[in-house]
């Protein structure tokens, strides 16, 4: 698992968690594996959830999904 602080506005922290203190967004990159249950393919897709903070807390949270590896037909 990848985690990167990013900065007010959008400076990369460089993932150092010394300088999340003054982030205001949180970036964790998830790689994930899995089965097909229909064609019993395997399948790698990546997600990426965005974190919004304030005052040391969360207060917004997105998934980003990779849909496209298990809905594309030529993947």
């Amino acid at each position: 698992m990848k985690t990167l602080a990013r900065g007010p506005h959008g400076a990369d922290g460089g993932g150092a968690v010394g300088h999340q203190e003054k982030c205001d967004h949180l970036t964790v990159q998830l790689t994930n594996t899995g089965v097909l249950r229909a064609t019993g393919k395997k399948v790698v897709f990546e997600n990426l959830w965005l974190f919004d903070t304030a005052h040391g807390r969360i207060t917004r949270a997105q998934l980003y999904a990779d849909t496209a590896v298990v809905t594309n037909p030529a993947g």
